[in-house]
């Protein structure tokens, strides 16, 4: 991915995050001189997004100036959407055969202005090289894939690479996983 596309995507979750945390919390958020006593009314409120919202928060989950990858770690979903108990499995590429690469999941929220809680966390998964979709709009030594050059659909086909089962305490929320290869 370009590195202005991967800001531009970081940037989207962010407002969307803050639009949720916005209306979810009311109009008091904006209002200037919002009190410690209202705030904690919300806390307390048994609402359970602002109560998830009111963990410690980390801002881990954004991507830091200049370590932008476009081909060295690419990964993709199995869905978009799943319920605690179900299983997620991402199918992930490296560049180079072997490398170890680290998954964290980060739910996206308030928490403290941070706009991230770091949900698990998974180390030393081992890299395959099932190519890549380079920055000029191609396929890199990709021998699974396949595109349909009528509607020009490309399918990657990899082969899965790490499985989640989603902890049935996860609540609903926008969810961002991070992977980051040993080189940073």
């Amino acid at each position: 991915m370009k590195p202005g596309l991967v800001a531009g995507v970081a940037a989207f979750f962010v407002l969307v995050a803050a639009v949720l945390v916005a209306l979810l919390l009311g109009p008091g958020l904006l209002a200037s001189g919002t009190s410690t006593v209202n705030l904690q009314t919300n806390v307390t409120s048994g609402n359970v997004i602002v109560l998830e919202n009111a963990h410690q928060g980390t801002n881990s989950w954004q991507i830091p100036r200049g370590k932008e990858a476009t081909i060295q770690i690419q990964a993709y979903a199995s869905a978009t959407s799943v319920l605690p108990g179900q299983k997620l499995t991402f199918y992930v590429s490296t560049q180079k055969e072997g490398i170890l690469y680290s998954v964290d999941i980060y739910r996206l929220g308030w928490y403290e202005g941070y706009g991230g809680r770091l949900m698990a966390s998974e180390g030393y998964q081992t890299g395959h090289a099932q190519g890549y979709y380079a920055v000029n709009s191609r396929l890199v030594g990709c021998t699974s894939c396949h595109v349909d050059t009528t509607t020009g659909l490309v399918e990657a086909n990899w082969q899965p690479s790490y499985i989640l089962t989603i902890p049935s305490d996860w609540i609903t929320g926008v969810y961002l996983a991070k992977f980051t290869d040993t080189t940073g």
